[in-house]
């Protein structure tokens, strides 16, 4: 408050004193403190002095340096003064000056209690200061001060640019200080009134008009006024300059057609500003025209474009509302632009994906992101074509979401292509079932028989031969099991079946199915694990798959007494598993397509154990589900190769009492003694070979075995033997295992194990028989190992 009071003072003395000086005293009266500020100026009439400090109260004919003022200025002065307890008086004789003083009391005990120590508010001295001071600088010096100190613009004009300004001020001052903030980007015009700025504002129309209000003849007002009537000057932007601050002198400048109000005094950068934002606009008006004839001409480019595109152009607002639509949609549904407009457009969606439709444009536009959907779409001849629609949403300037512009493109074809692929992989699906149940139905005998011949008749010089049969076997079962797992992998149709588990329990599975093949051709298999457990979250039938092919492509590509390292490490949050042979090598143009499907190294290399070249197309597959990688290097043929896995460990847990370990995919005893009860078995199989080398094998274990060939007689059979296990091939003739099961759970004459074996082993097949009661799942060709086994628990359990 104390810097308005001194700033008003001050500034009315430089608006009113000419020549001679202003002088500024503070000194001590008492317990007061008197404030003055005198000045050599033109003076006040006798009269006038009991007025002085009215509200809107103007000394008439009064000579100053502007014809502006608001007339409350000395009246704030009065008010002020007052808030602070204090009075002021003024004494002043015409032509030899003026004498104002503000006397006020001394310490805090005049003022209200609850405004002592507050915080101070910003004040003038640091917001407009500076202009009070700038404005009576330039009263007095103001031209040489400009000159050599003016700021830069804060938006300077285009560079080759100059506009044509008309400046309308009456005071001569101020009209030299503003031409000397404008004229080094602009062309500035001066003229002292609003007639003569009329005049020349017809004569030659400015690009903008900055005007004073008050000025003699032709105020500012109605100076607008003028030029707003006038259709030569009414586009041209008009600022006005005033003293007046209040929020009515601004609504009064914008009602009478003003662009801009500044209020005096104002610093020279606000000037440049205001000037240069204001004619930018007004060339931006300028080509507001010439862009709206060219936003016609691009429209109607537009809507020509896309009525000849071949697919449906459209355009909707926020809430799914049609506003445009393009000729391929017209001519394929056969409606017309009207009748897609707001929500036409969807009469023609097939009833059953109108709601999908709805429901994902309604999430797009929630959130304002693009979109795809496909849908069935009734085409003017009654049938139903699919169409490929994509949103792309629309914004305005400021980001606000306007709605969609999209395209819908007739995927009719492409959708049959789809089906056609759909069904042909249910064929091929349907195929390698097939496939794989009538390659492992001869497997089954094969090695069962294989099984018993070594049981009976094994010696040193059958020994070998043996070995090399049930190697092949296990070769040829090996190869039927990855066809169909490369088939399901490539589809997405494998599920994990994850657990936590040890991998050192897993190494050493796979090492034992893999052991037949490595000591056949007289490797050294060298296992490195830590000592600690290394926990991972896996499948471990999954898991033992990848380190069997690893293991078992090293082994094919070794060369007969070669040496293979399976090593264990762990390395922070992972573990690596590294398989390392002195083999064939690999050529390092091959390193990464070892890992593709169907994918071998050259054909002049060692090709006695064969491979479908699918093996470590399955390693990969598996491993990346696991949420790990994989690696192959090699220094090139003939230096061996090494094929590295790392997977993520699980993570820690807490301690917990120990779980019984998964059964392995394979189990492999090596001999088994029938030490419990003499169990009554069932063998339900058409294939004559593959039951009666069950049968014989189970017999030979000691156990009663009856031996039937399909479904009927397999339920006659049950009722009359009552058998403890029954083994149930699904494919019978007639009457599948899978009735057969259901009707002996309802018999009352279910064995203890139900066992499904059968040469459909996919994931599908396992749930099916699950559901139809039975309670294990071999796969043919099952191991005489496995169905001993199972035969043993059977009989331990019953004693």
């Amino acid at each position: 408050m104390w810097e308005k009071i001194v700033l008003n003072l001050i500034s009315n003395a430089f608006k009113f004193t000419f020549e001679g000086t202003i002088e500024v005293a503070v000194r001590w009266a008492g317990d007061r403190v008197k404030f003055s500020v005198r000045d050599t100026g033109t003076g006040i009439a006798e009269e006038e002095l009991p007025r002085l400090f009215e509200r809107f109260h103007r000394v008439q004919r009064a000579r100053g340096r502007t014809f502006e003022g608001s007339g409350i200025g000395l009246a704030l002065v009065r008010e002020l003064v007052g808030f602070h307890k204090g009075t002021v008086s003024v004494t002043s004789t015409v032509g030899q000056g003026s004498t104002f003083t503000v006397s006020l009391p001394a310490g805090a005990a005049h003022l209200p209690a609850e405004r002592i120590g507050v915080e101070r508010e910003l004040g003038l001295s640091a917001t407009n200061a500076a202009a009070f001071v700038e404005e009576a600088a330039h009263w007095i010096d103001a031209p040489a001060r400009v000159e050599t100190e003016r700021p830069p613009p804060a938006r300077p004009a285009p560079a080759g640019i100059r506009a044509h300004i008309l400046l309308a001020e009456d005071n001569v001052d101020m009209q030299r200080y503003i031409r000397r903030l404008l004229e080094h980007h602009h062309d500035v015009e001066v003229v002292g009134d609003g007639i003569e700025a009329l005049t020349h504002a017809r004569a030659q129309v400015p690009d903008l008009i900055l005007t004073d209000v008050m000025m003699p003849g032709l105020d500012g007002f109605a100076l607008v006024r003028a030029l707003r009537a006038d259709p030569r000057t009414q586009a041209v932007p008009v600022v006005m300059l005033s003293a007046r601050a209040s929020e009515s002198a601004r609504v009064e400048g914008a009602e009478f057609g003003a662009d801009d109000y500044l209020v005096k005094p104002f610093s020279p950068r606000e000037l440049l500003a205001r000037v240069d934002a204001r004619i930018e606009l007004s060339r931006l008006r300028r080509q507001v025209a010439q862009e709206t004839e060219r936003l016609r001409e691009s429209e109607q480019r537009f809507r020509t474009l896309a009525d000849t595109a071949p697919v449906a152009i459209w355009m909707g607002d926020a809430s799914g509302a049609c506003e445009y639509m393009s000729a391929a949609w017209l001519r394929l549904t056969g409606q017309t632009q009207e009748q897609t407009l707001g929500l036409g457009w969807v009469t023609p969606i097939h009833p059953e994906d109108r709601q999908r439709v709805a429901q994902t444009f309604a999430t797009a536009a929630a959130v304002g992101e693009p979109f795809t959907l496909e849908y069935r779409l009734k085409v003017a001849d009654g049938s139903y074509r699919w169409v490929l629609d994509y949103g792309a949403p629309r914004r305005s300037e400021d980001g606000n979401f306007l709605g969609f512009i999209g395209s819908c493109t007739d995927i009719t074809e492409r959708k049959q292509a789809e089906q056609m692929q759909v069904e042909a992989d249910r064929r091929k699906d349907e195929f390698l079932a097939m496939l794989a149940h009538e390659l492992r139905n001869p497997l089954a005998p094969m090695r069962t028989a294989l099984h018993i011949i070594r049981a009976r008749q094994a010696n040193a010089a059958t020994d070998r031969h043996l070995q090399i049969l049930e190697r092949q076997t296990d070769n040829l079962a090996r190869l039927v099991d990855d066809l169909l797992d490369v088939s399901r992998l490539t589809r997405g149709k494998i599920e994990l079946r994850k657990e936590r588990l040890d991998i050192s329990t897993v190494v050493a599975r796979a090492v034992d199915a893999t052991r037949g093949l490595i000591e056949g051709r007289h490797h050294t298999l060298t296992v490195e694990l830590p000592d600690e457990p290394v926990p991972v979250f896996a499948d471990a039938v999954r898991l033992e798959q990848i380190l069997v092919n690893l293991l078992t492509n090293a082994a094919k590509y070794t060369d007969p007494g070669g040496h293979i390292d399976l090593r264990v490490t762990r390395m922070g949050a992972q573990v690596e598993i590294s398989v390392h042979d002195d083999g064939v090598g690999i050529a390092p143009h091959m390193l990464d397509r070892v890992w593709h499907i169907f994918e071998q190294v050259e054909r002049t290399l060692d090709r006695a154990q064969g491979g479908l070249g699918i093996g470590l197309s399955i390693v990969r597959h598996l491993v990346e589900m696991h949420g790990g990688t994989v690696e192959a290097r090699s220094p090139g043929l003939g230096h061996g190769s090494t094929f590295l896995v790392w997977l993520p460990l699980a993570p820690e847990e807490p301690a917990r009492a120990s779980t019984v370990p998964a059964l392995p995919a394979t189990i492999l005893p090596t001999n088994h003694r029938n030490a419990g009860r003499r169990l009554r078995v069932l063998v339900v199989d058409d294939n004559i070979d593959a039951a009666g080398m069950i049968g014989e094998l189970v017999r030979e274990h000691g156990h009663e075995v009856r031996v039937v060939h399909d479904g009927l007689t397999a339920l006659t059979a049950a009722g009359e033997q009552r058998p403890d296990v029954v083994f149930l091939d699904i494919g019978l003739p007639g009457m599948d295992g899978y009735e057969v099961a259901r009707r002996l759970r309802a018999s009352g004459h279910c064995p203890a194990e139900l066992v499904a074996l059968t040469g459909y082993g996919q994931e599908s097949d396992r749930r099916q028989t699950a559901a139809a009661g039975f309670t294990q799942h071999l796969v043919k060709p099952a191991h005489p190992d496995e169905v001993l086994g199972l035969l043993d628990a059977v009989s331990a359990a019953a004693d």
